[in-house]
């Protein structure tokens, strides 16, 4: 899951050249989580009960980024 993830970075900062990537996940999605900071990604924030979740109801979220100086500098 992790190339597929840096496939689409790749694509965003030098394909399509966007400027920042944001990703959210539920915060209790570790191998989500996981996949994210493994590829560069930094947490920016824990939103509690913002998603709302199909059988749940309304759970904890997290965001996590990249600018795409963080993209050139890790590369």
């Amino acid at each position: 899951m992790a190339a597929q993830a840096r496939a689409l970075l790749d694509l965003a900062f030098t394909g399509l050249g966007v400027r920042r990537v944001e990703a959210e996940a539920f915060a209790d999605k570790a191998p989500s989580l996981r996949v994210m900071a493994k590829v560069g990604l930094r947490h920016e924030g824990t939103l509690k009960e913002e998603p709302l979740h199909l059988t749940r109801g309304w759970i904890d979220g997290v965001t996590y980024a990249m600018l795409a100086s963080e993209y050139r500098a890790q590369s």
